[in-house]
């Protein structure tokens, strides 16, 4: 049988400039997504944001100087707090990774998550018609900031640690963030959905393509962390992922 591959594999290989601004909350773990590839996703995931919102609503984007700064802030948290300490404990038992994926600090609606996504598809088309697929009823069943948790702390970006692992317990996804709330220790939860979104667009700003086998495997997440919807008497969770040729796609799934 052979070696299984992983999203380590197909990224592009970096040059030294690129490299050694691998996210600095790692120590010696090296994740799959550089530091430049987060903050240029950032950039990105919030410009196609506020492409959907008046003037007057749009976020502001923090430049390079400024994420440097939350990134500093972040990594130290993440030692003091614990997580990184435990996120190194599931990589040495279980294998896998850890990255930081950055998206913005704002509440985001169910319909602006729905925009966000159609424009993630057709970046992934490069301009030409590369539909998403979204169930409809989403925006009815979670309305204003029901994909997203609460949000804590300042800062120009959200920060979440994520780990890239297959963990016994957690069949449902390969990626989990690690955080700790106040007084409490680090733990894992689901991503909700821009935590995801922020890492399709931190991976596509890194050079992956979805255009290959691994990308559904790879990018799925139950949102078991949410809120569930009873549906003839049945829990569902929103369930996001990028399929193989770039479709994004949220809908629900069996909880």
């Amino acid at each position: 049988m052979g070696q299984t591959q992983s999203l380590r594999d197909k990224l592009p290989s970096e040059g030294p400039s690129v490299a050694s601004e691998r996210q600095p909350v790692l120590g010696n773990r090296i994740g799959n997504i550089a530091a430049g590839a987060t903050i240029r996703g950032y950039t990105a995931y919030s410009k196609d944001l506020n492409g959907l919102r008046p003037t007057d609503k749009q976020v502001e984007i923090a430049d390079r100087k400024k994420l440097k700064a939350d990134f500093a802030a972040f990594a130290v948290r993440s030692a003091n707090n614990g997580s990184l300490y435990l996120g190194n404990s599931y990589i040495d038992e279980h294998g896998g990774t850890m990255d930081v994926v950055a998206g913005p600090h704002t509440l985001q609606s169910s319909e602006e998550i729905e925009g966000v996504i159609r424009k993630f598809s057709r970046r992934l088309g490069k301009g030409k018609s590369h539909e998403a697929f979204i169930r409809e009823e989403l925006h009815e069943l979670y309305g204003h900031g029901g994909l997203s948790r609460p949000m804590s702390g300042q800062g120009n970006a959200r920060l979440s640690l994520i780990l890239n692992a297959r963990i016994p317990g957690y069949d449902n996804n390969t990626y989990h963030v690690i955080e700790a709330g106040q007084g409490n220790p680090a733990s894992l939860r689901s991503l909700d959905v821009p935590e995801s979104i922020a890492l399709w667009y931190a991976l596509q700003a890194g050079g992956y393509n979805f255009d290959d086998d691994l990308a559904f495997e790879q990018t799925r997440v139950q949102h078991s962390d949410l809120e569930p919807i009873l549906l003839e008497g049945k829990p569902y969770v929103p369930t996001s992922c990028v399929s193989n040729g770039g479709r994004s796609d949220l809908y629900l799934s069996s909880a």
